[in-house]
């Protein structure tokens, strides 16, 4: 069970992620949830217009249902000011993908949609396999942060998103039941800092669905990188007057990387057809120098 010192170190942490600004009021997580009806009322209204639009019967159209239900960072309690919330409209098997692509949502990349439906499952499972939910959020806060002061947290960008990190967290979770936050993180950085990393990291016994989603890696070694950084501050905290801002420093890339690529956009002030940017391609992506060559 926790010492006083743990405890300590725990309240200590939280002083300094409330310095940091992550958290939202209790207006930005009121205004989301407002949200988050209005999605599923707008989502039930178009559904009840598609039906009669396809001329369904009278009975079926009222009781067609819709729901709209969030996972990722936002269901697991994590979200930070200004994060997107992710959101899983589920409706009757007979409303077509392409009705609702055009008719309801402007813009949607359709390759992501099993994705998404997995999304809001593993969401899901974490809530439910970790130990101490309120510890693990307060725990994934710190992470995350952590992991975007430091520029590894873009699962576009080939590093790991909110729910990789999640399930990161979580295991940790399931080994140390009892620990505080503080020992949480210091547990986190010291297992992962070692991790043999072609052996998986799981929160229970694996089912086996083979949805053949593809494996990337290209960015593993600099995720270690930063982990056994992390790992030292720990240590350097536990043997001085822990100071968590440390571990939050910014990463300075043109410091940390000696060869990397920069793409630059531009366009005219009036272009004919409208510039859509749906990638981050303002940052730019590390490489080896034999990668550059």
């Amino acid at each position: 069970f926790p010492s006083e010192e743990d405890l300590k170190r725990t309240r200590m942490l939280m002083e300094d992620l409330k310095s940091l600004d992550i958290f939202q009021s209790h207006l930005e997580v009121e205004h989301r949830e407002r949200v988050v009806r209005n999605m599923e009322s707008l989502f039930k209204q178009w559904l009840t217009e598609t039906c009669l639009a396809m001329n369904v019967p009278e009975y079926v159209t009222e009781k067609v249902g819709g729901r709209v239900v969030p996972f990722g960072s936002y269901a697991l309690g994590v979200n930070a000011k200004g994060a997107d919330i992710d959101l899983l409209c589920v409706g009757p098997g007979f409303v077509q993908r392409s009705d609702f692509f055009s008719s309801f949502v402007e813009k949607l990349k359709t390759h992501n949609a099993i994705q998404i439906i997995q999304g809001y499952r593993v969401t899901q499972e974490i809530a439910s396999l970790v130990p101490n939910i309120f510890t693990f959020r307060i725990v994934l806060a710190t992470i995350k942060h952590w992991a975007k002061s430091r520029n590894i947290y873009s699962n576009k960008m080939g590093f790991l998103g909110g729910v990789a990190w999640g399930i990161l967290v979580a295991r940790v979770c399931q080994l140390y039941p009892y620990a505080t936050a503080a020992i949480l993180v210091d547990k986190f950085f010291k297992i992962f800092s070692m991790w043999q990393w072609n052996f998986p990291i799981l929160l229970k016994n694996p089912e086996e669905h083979n949805l053949k989603f593809p494996v990337w890696n290209p960015t593993v070694n600099i995720i270690v990188e930063e982990l056994k950084r992390g790992h030292t501050i720990m240590e350097e905290m536990s043997d001085s007057k822990p100071t968590w801002k440390k571990l939050f420093e910014p990463a300075i890339f043109l410091q940390d990387y000696k060869h990397f690529i920069v793409l630059r956009i531009s366009t005219s002030p009036s272009p004919p057809t409208p510039l859509h940017l749906t990638s981050p391609l303002t940052s730019s992506s590390p490489l080896t120098s034999s990668k550059c060559d």
